[in-house]
């Protein structure tokens, strides 16, 4: 089942404008509806809860809860330099970025600052509005040479 912002804030115990603030900092990733629409599911939720526990409960400031949240198994390491230049390549601004993959500009605009680390599935979802595979948009280790690291090409 899918909740509006304002179903989802009641269900975390928090206000809606909380949601909000925390998507400006990168701590939470709704999906959007064609119209612009936060969405989020059940499983959606559990990273607000994750927030709204480390910052009430136990003090945790953004950067440390983005920190914490980080390094969970479901994110990948995205070259967010290397999809904002994309982005820009292909002409589409950051609303427009947010309509093709249903994720909000915000966020996408965290992952390309590296303030955000994107799940296999939000890459996906970003790496297909863009039309890439998805290991064009990953980081490599900065010890390979610069060509293979930011060849778009493909070759080697």
């Amino acid at each position: 089942m899918a909740y509006r912002i304002s179903e989802a804030a009641r269900r975390v115990g928090v206000s809606a404008s909380a949601l909000r603030q925390w998507e400006r900092r990168g701590l939470v990733h709704p999906t959007r509806t064609h119209a612009g629409y936060r969405l989020y599911n059940d499983d959606d939720l559990s990273r607000p809860h994750r927030v709204h526990r480390l910052r009430e409960v136990d003090g945790v400031n953004p950067p440390g809860i983005r920190r914490v949240l980080g390094g969970h198994a479901g994110s990948v390491d995205a070259d967010g330099s290397r999809l904002r230049s994309v982005r820009r390549d292909q002409g589409l601004s950051l609303r427009e970025a947010g309509h093709r993959s249903g994720l909000s500009s915000s966020f996408i605009s965290a992952v390309e600052r590296g303030a955000a680390s994107p799940s296999v599935a939000t890459l996906q979802r970003l790496t297909s509005a863009y039309q890439l595979s998805e290991g064009d948009a990953l980081s490599f280790p900065s010890t390979l040479p610069h060509r293979w690291r930011n060849d778009a090409s493909g070759e080697t």
